[in-house]
């Protein structure tokens, strides 16, 4: 689910039981960016953790961290690109 827009609103995400922030409710999420729920990440400003910066830069940053874990979590067996420069043209 993406949701844009410059006011956050839970109405269809309430009743999943993820755990918020108190003051601002905010999604609490992990170093995987997975919210209380297994399964359920979320990323950008919609959600919080320790030493979050709340800037564009680091919701992009975010977007992989989410997108790794959530293929780890489908597929275990399979290996990804260690890190962006071992992407090579085959030749």
């Amino acid at each position: 689910m993406v949701s844009y827009g410059f006011t956050s609103d839970h109405k269809t995400v309430d009743a999943w039981g993820i755990d918020l922030e108190t003051e601002r409710h905010l999604f609490k999420v992990d170093t995987t960016m997975q919210t209380s729920e297994p399964g359920i990440y979320a990323i950008g400003d919609g959600v919080t953790y320790p030493g979050k910066q709340a800037l564009i830069a680091t919701a992009f940053g975010e977007a992989p961290i989410a997108v790794n874990a959530i293929m780890q979590e489908l597929y275990p067996t399979r290996r990804g690109p260690a890190h962006s420069s071992s992407i090579r043209p085959v030749k």
